[in-house]
């Protein structure tokens, strides 16, 4: 949703000026909004919550979805940049 990808946009944003504690607030807002993934919903949605973990640092709960998403032969740039930079892909 947009809501929630103003919340991902917000937390980097913070996250850059130093401000982790807020951050993580944003990017847990954005979690709640989105709810739970599942392999039923759109890629949108799946990519959504994959980048809201992986900038929580939540890789281990965003692995299966990345894994989904790369099934399906989602390839976006900053995905793949995000998801390689949190180990989920080789360099």
């Amino acid at each position: 949703s947009i809501e929630s990808g103003a919340y991902v946009e917000l937390g980097r944003a913070l996250a850059a000026l130093g401000r982790a504690d807020e951050a993580r607030d944003a990017w847990l807002q954005s979690l709640a909004i989105l709810g739970p993934a599942s392999e039923a919903r759109g890629s949108d949605h799946l990519v959504s919550v994959a980048t809201t973990l992986l900038h929580l640092g939540r890789v281990d709960e965003a692995r299966p979805i990345t894994d989904t998403l790369l099934r399906r032969g989602y390839r976006q740039p900053e995905f793949m940049a995000l998801a390689r930079s949190s180990g989920l892909l080789a360099r």
